[in-house]
């Protein structure tokens, strides 16, 4: 969607009106709207040709796009127009994620919790379109340097519907619940790493489960 938005961009198209629900999220999340001008600028530059050529024995490690993708949202209906949708993250695939976002380029004999200080991580990035509403979802942990033993979780909610929305996430033996607005961003108490991982640090031992739906009137 991204690249879609930045090409239109470069086009002079009016990105928001014609995306609106991107515009909004672009204006909500910081980390988004910097990509977002970060590609733009590339692409300008790439376009009046001042970008210097790579060199031709570039060797790029595309290994990333092997990882398996993540199983689609499930969607559960429910009485009265409700409904419930749930995002799982295997521990297979959060730990292959970790290893790609986190631990690059860094020695894997020391404990995982080691290599998430000043990181951010992506768990669930999606768009759904649910009762005729196109939803947008966005997890992130982060593990700041002032609480090392602890992610921080924040759900950023971008949809048309004025309704409110509760959103559980549980991971291992973390089980938090929050309500939040059709658009906008909830963070949920530190989660521990202990939770999560097995008990030499290395390996992530639980899996990850979201969960939507609108609240009961």
């Amino acid at each position: 969607m991204l690249s879609l938005v930045v090409n239109d961009a470069l086009e002079g198209a009016d990105i928001a009106r014609r995306y609106p629900t991107f515009y909004r999220r672009l204006l909500a999340d910081p980390q988004l709207r910097w990509a977002f001008l970060e590609a733009l600028e590339i692409l300008e530059k790439d376009k009046s040709g001042e970008l210097e050529p790579l060199p031709d024995d570039l060797d790029v490690d595309l290994s990333f796009l092997e990882r398996a993708q993540p199983p689609p949202p499930k969607l559960q209906e429910k009485p009265a127009g409700l409904w419930r949708l749930a995002w799982e993250r295997p521990a297979t695939y959060l730990q292959s994620l970790l290893l790609d976002t986190l631990l690059a380029s860094r020695p894997i004999h020391r404990a995982l919790a080691n290599f998430l200080e000043d990181d951010r991580l992506t768990l669930v990035d999606d768009t759904v379109e649910v009762a005729g509403d196109e939803l947008g979802v966005l997890l992130e942990a982060v593990r700041p340097a002032a609480a090392p033993g602890a992610l921080h979780l924040s759900l950023l909610i971008t949809a048309e519907t004025a309704g409110a929305l509760q959103a559980t996430v549980e991971w291992g033996a973390f089980r938090e619940t929050a309500v939040t607005k059709a658009f906008g961003r909830v963070t949920f108490p530190p989660l521990p790493l202990a939770d999560i991982v097995d008990e030499i640090g290395q390996q992530i031992a639980a899996a990850l489960c979201l969960t939507l739906e609108p609240v009961a009137p």
